[in-house]
């Protein structure tokens, strides 16, 4: 398997398929960054039998970052990404986009694509600087805020 590698100060961050024993680390950072979804062992477990596909992030056998991604038949989905706030900045989010990018290639989608709120204003530069567009905006039922849709597609 290969991985990617992100030079941090005095420290290389590796991208890699995640494994049973990252599971309770993925949960907290799901919780710390998505407390909606309550996350636990169980259901990274239940996601990753669904379809799910995690890349996780570890700076010196910490898991600092997580990518949990689906596949479609046509294109892919960020289901969502997290890097812990003492990691974040240094190019470990990019890493687990462009893992991600190359995993979606290989299994032959033409596009990825995730949904942000309109206000996040970090997170959709942040995919932008990592070749997303805007491709629509929805209102969210339950919240009433606007969702951007972003895409990124791939050349083949």
């Amino acid at each position: 398997m290969k991985m990617f590698v992100v030079g941090i100060i005095n420290a290389v961050a590796k991208v890699r398929e995640i494994k049973t024993a990252d599971f309770d680390r993925v949960a907290e950072l799901t919780n710390r960054f998505f407390p909606y979804t309550r996350s636990d062992r169980e259901k990274i477990a239940e996601r990753l039998q669904r379809g799910s596909v995690y890349f996780i992030a570890e700076v010196r056998k910490k898991v600092v970052g997580f990518i949990d991604i689906r596949i479609y038949e046509k294109n892919a989905k960020i289901i969502g990404i997290a890097v812990d706030d003492d990691y974040r900045e240094i190019g470990i989010g990019s890493a687990l986009i462009k893992k991600a990018f190359k995993f979606i290639r290989r299994m032959g989608r033409s596009s990825i694509f995730l949904r942000v709120e309109r206000s996040n204003r970090d997170a959709i530069n942040f995919y932008k600087n990592n070749g997303f567009d805007v491709r629509s905006d929805i209102i969210d039922a339950a919240s009433g805020r606007v969702i951007y849709i972003l895409e990124k597609k791939f050349e083949n």
